[in-house]
């Protein structure tokens, strides 16, 4: 069965992102990437995604089916690449090449218990900032245990 994850982050992060537009993706269920050594479990496996802004609450939300309920994998964390303008292909110069569209200047990574860690880059520095439990909330999944950052 499919589960909905639904993160919703303080828009006041991502000054730069003032011109943000809502975007969704669809993606094949089962084509996890060659490259990814963990667990092959639908909790890891994406079959869609979208991300939005709110200006009346300043909230961007990121939601996401995946191919399976939330939970089966162990240390799982959730990774979602931002473009706020001036975003790159990150990701073409290894083998496979798997970066190609996939532009992204920042990026944020959610753990099931509400942590969220923001980086973002300038060229290939980045900078981050931990944000604190309860800034991301989840809602249709169960969380996995122990998620480690």
């Amino acid at each position: 069965m499919k589960r909905t994850l639904t993160f919703l982050l303080l828009a006041s992060l991502f000054t730069a992102a003032t011109g943000a537009l809502a975007q969704g993706i669809t993606d094949p269920i089962g084509d996890l990437l060659p490259t990814y050594i963990g667990p092959q479990n639908g909790d890891v496996d994406v079959a869609s995604a979208f991300a939005g802004y709110d200006p009346a609450s300043d909230t961007f939300s990121f939601s996401g089916t995946f191919a399976d309920a939330l939970g089966t994998t162990a240390g799982a964390f959730y990774l979602r690449g931002l473009d706020r303008g001036v975003g790159t292909e990150g990701f073409v110069s290894g083998s496979p090449s798997v970066g190609q569209r996939m532009k992204f200047d920042a990026a944020v990574f959610l753990w099931p218990d509400g942590m969220a860690r923001v980086i973002t880059f300038v060229g290939s520095v980045g900078t981050g900032v931990e944000l604190g439990a309860g800034t991301a909330t989840i809602a249709g999944g169960c969380a996995p245990q122990g998620a480690s950052r």
